[in-house]
């Protein structure tokens, strides 16, 4: 395996601060702080606090520039397909856990940390933490970027962290700039030697990532808010109106300005569908007014708790108890078995 040539590595920083410049006016020579891995031997060298695995151990070649500040590390890499996890074995090794921002300047990769799996598109961002097992997915070359630093120095409720780790980070104006600054600094530290004061540069980074967090975190908090706000209107709604026959999903999608689809999406597949909250609600309804009026007429109960006819109305009545609305008035046990 030859591996990237200093040309691929010239261009690869060139990339880092979105600079083409003409053929007479590129770098003659690549950054000599530049680690190199390739090969079979360079595959196990590659990643710290990882497995990785390469398609073809043989073929894999990556260029990595570590920024190590003292709380803070910053890096870029350019590497050919692979895939790394994080396991619990090498979270074991390590008594402090990190965040990791990662963003993709060229290929993308698909991540997964606890419940979440996505898709990290080019220039798009994401979120990882290093206490936590996860999976990164590298089907192409790319190039990505990261900045590491110790969630202790965050000041972020760490399950909130762990709601919105391996998504994509909203795509703001604040999400580019951490991008950015991540890669000018490591272009300016590898390339120019210029890292700046150390301490200052660590101030900076660190309000940028708080900020950074605490867009995603928000998000996360206002989606979580819209969804108990749905569901418990959603229920409200079922409570006031299931008496009525000609209330249904789409009175429930309409009151809330919502389509079905986007509606579904606030209830988990899980769950029991609308239209059987919906049902149960008023066969509640019906089960109550059949034993406090034991002479109203089937077709009365039926009408008077939303359904459509006595027929539905017995049917489900049926499915749900095993018997018809008539033998429950008369099977007392049966009535308080499921009351």
């Amino acid at each position: 395996m030859a591996g990237f040539t200093d040309d691929d590595v010239i261009a690869w920083f060139d990339r880092l601060v979105g600079a083409v410049p003409s053929a007479g006016a590129r770098r003659v020579e690549a950054p000599t702080s530049v680690m190199s891995f390739d090969g079979a031997a360079g595959l196990a060298q590659f990643a710290r606090g990882m497995d990785v695995v390469s398609p073809d151990a043989a073929e894999f070649s990556a260029r990595l520039a570590l920024v190590p500040l003292v709380h803070v590390a910053m890096s870029a890499r350019l590497q050919t397909p692979l895939t790394t996890s994080r396991t619990e074995r090498w979270i074991a090794e390590e008594s402090e856990g990190a965040i990791i921002f990662g963003a993709q300047n060229r290929g993308g990769v698909i991540c997964r940390q606890g419940e979440n799996a996505a898709v990290i598109a080019p220039g798009r961002s994401t979120l990882l933490l290093t206490d936590v097992p996860f999976v990164m997915e590298h089907p192409g070359v790319t190039e990505p970027v990261g900045l590491q630093v110790p969630l202790e120095l965050l000041g972020v409720a760490r399950d909130e962290l762990v709601a919105v780790a391996a998504l994509p980070l909203p795509d703001s104006p604040l999400t580019r700039a951490t991008r950015t600054f991540v890669n000018h600094f490591v272009h300016e530290a590898v390339v120019d030697g210029t890292a700046g004061d150390v301490a200052d540069v660590e101030l900076a980074v660190l309000d940028l990532v708080r900020a950074t967090v605490a867009q995603a975190v928000g998000r996360a908090r206002r989606l979580e808010d819209r969804t108990l706000y749905v569901r418990s209107t959603v229920r409200d709604l079922i409570e006031r109106r299931h008496r009525s026959p000609e209330f249904s999903v789409d009175s429930i999608a309409r009151a809330l300005h919502l389509s079905r689809r986007q509606l579904y999406r606030y209830f988990s597949p899980d769950e029991d569908g609308l239209a059987d909250l919906i049902a149960e609600r008023r066969i509640e309804s019906a089960r109550r007014l059949l034993l406090d009026h034991p002479h109203a007429p089937i077709g009365e109960v039926a009408a008077s708790t939303g359904f459509a006819n006595a027929n539905t109305f017995r049917s489900q009545f049926v499915r749900r108890f095993g018997v018809t609305p008539t033998e429950y008035r008369r099977e007392p046990n049966v009535a308080e078995r499921s009351a």
